[in-house]
């Protein structure tokens, strides 16, 4: 699912949406975001909460990944998991960061549809996706339909915070 091997920091994730310990799994098994994000959030949950579980100050301390894994299952256990919901929110955010770095990668347009393909084809996203069939009338210019792009790319982006606008 992640064939462009884009790791997301976990302060970029959690500036972006509220984190849930489902995403955190979620990221890692798909290698959005690495093992040490786990006790990143872990730590994050320590410092807002008086009284944090028992398995978040375990996770916090875990030296090997076995052990994050141990915690991580134990604390996700308790939880109905939902990974569609988690998907979608991983597919804002490395469309989200590919958007910001995007003078960072030679072809944005081709990870993009790198994306689009791992993540299953989703509709929300094809208008944007270069080699779909465009929905509005064709420009004269190349320059002026990879224009049009960038932004239905920019006001998906848009909307998708306001989803995902933190309290």
């Amino acid at each position: 699912m992640n064939t462009l091997n884009i790791v997301i920091p976990y302060e970029y994730v959690k500036k972006l949406i509220d984190v849930t310990w489902n995403d955190i799994l979620f990221a890692i098994e798909h290698g959005f975001m690495t093992r040490k994000s786990a006790i990143e959030h872990a730590f994050h949950v320590i410092g807002c909460d008086p009284n944090p579980p028992q398995n978040v100050i375990d996770l916090a301390w875990a030296k090997d990944n076995n052990a994050i894994f141990l915690h991580l299952d134990k604390i996700t256990n308790s939880k109905v998991r939902d990974d569609g919901v988690c998907k979608k929110k991983f597919l804002y955010l490395i469309l989200n960061w590919v958007f910001e770095n995007k003078s960072q990668y030679p072809d944005p347009l081709c990870m993009v549809e790198v994306i689009y393909a791992d993540f299953g084809y989703p509709t929300e996203i094809s208008e944007f996706v270069r080699y779909m069939p465009a929905k509005e009338p064709i420009f004269d210019s190349v320059d002026e339909n990879i224009d049009r792009l960038f932004l239905m790319w920019k006001s998906y982006l848009e909307q998708e915070k306001i989803r995902y606008l933190k309290d």
